[in-house]
């Protein structure tokens, strides 16, 4: 299967969904648009996967577990979010919590309620990807949703839209949580000089720190996965007390490299490891 195409219709879409996020402070209003871009994502994902062969189960699992899940799950997070936040437009701040409360009570409820798929998904099972993940295997004996036959029998499984379901979810309770109570890290300010009266500042290229952000954003190794660059990006700036300046221009900048797309993670890889080869020596 080929996986350019995805790639590259996935990083636009982030793209377009950061810098609405970047440049609109209206969450109901940025929400619409996200909605709309997301729709319009998914038609063209549909549409270049309809006419691609699929040439093996393997890559028909890959496409239905991994990635357009990717794509839906944004959906179902903006379109979510636009029904609470719209809601929520003249109420009181207390009435606010106590909505954010009870649309985290769903949120969790839900999870558990699929905890037995949860729990295959979550943990890299295989097993039963050939009823989950290709279309015309679903099973009536295993946990299907109500809506499992409802949708285009040509562009769905059973369980694919589940899996954005769970993405969505897992995104939508952080940020609930974070509305009912302020992430520690935004109540504190980062940047406070340390007891030695000195800054931590970050005293390599902005590039170099750009791509870290970009390679921790994409290991899913901050909240599982769930901070969006934006998030990882203001938490290195305020550690490092930089200015990381239009960084979404910089990683397309960083992607059109010829050579040496990653030179600052390999120039990391390389500098650890003659100090663990000079450490060695000593021993």
């Amino acid at each position: 299967m080929i996986t350019s195409f995805y790639n590259e219709a996935l990083t636009n879409l982030e793209y377009g969904l950061n810098t609405l996020e970047r440049e609109n402070n209206n969450v109901v209003e940025r929400s619409e648009l996200a909605i709309k871009m997301c729709l319009k994502s998914i038609d063209e994902l549909k549409l270049y996967f309809g006419r691609q062969k699929i040439y093996s189960q393997e890559e028909e699992v890959d496409f239905f577990k991994e990635i357009k899940p990717l794509f839906v799950a944004k959906l179902v997070y903006y379109i979510k979010l636009y029904n609470i936040e719209a809601s929520l437009v003249v109420e009181s701040p207390k009435i606010k919590k106590n909505i954010y409360a009870l649309e985290l009570k769903k949120v969790k409820s839900f999870l558990n309620q699929n905890k037995v798929f949860y729990k295959y998904y979550k943990t890299n099972c295989t097993h039963l990807d050939h009823k989950y993940f290709v279309r015309g295997n679903q099973d009536i004996k295993l946990q299907l949703q109500s809506n499992t036959f409802e949708f285009d029998s040509k562009f769905s499984t059973s369980n694919d839209f589940l899996v954005a379901k769970i993405k969505a979810s897992e995104k939508l309770q952080i940020y609930l949580e974070n509305k009912i109570t302020p992430a520690k890290l935004g109540q504190n300010n980062m940047s406070t000089p340390s007891s030695n009266n000195e800054y931590i500042k970050w005293t390599g290229s902005k590039v170099a720190l750009i791509e870290l952000i970009y390679a921790l954003h994409t290991a899913k190794v901050i909240n599982k996965g769930e901070t969006g660059i934006k998030g990882i990006a203001n938490l290195v700036s305020d550690v490092f007390n930089v200015d990381l300046g239009d960084y979404y221009r910089t990683y397309a900048e960083i992607r059109m490299r010829k050579t040496g797309r990653t030179k600052f993670l390999d120039k990391l890889k390389a500098q650890l490891i003659i100090k663990m080869e000079a450490s060695d020596e000593e021993y």
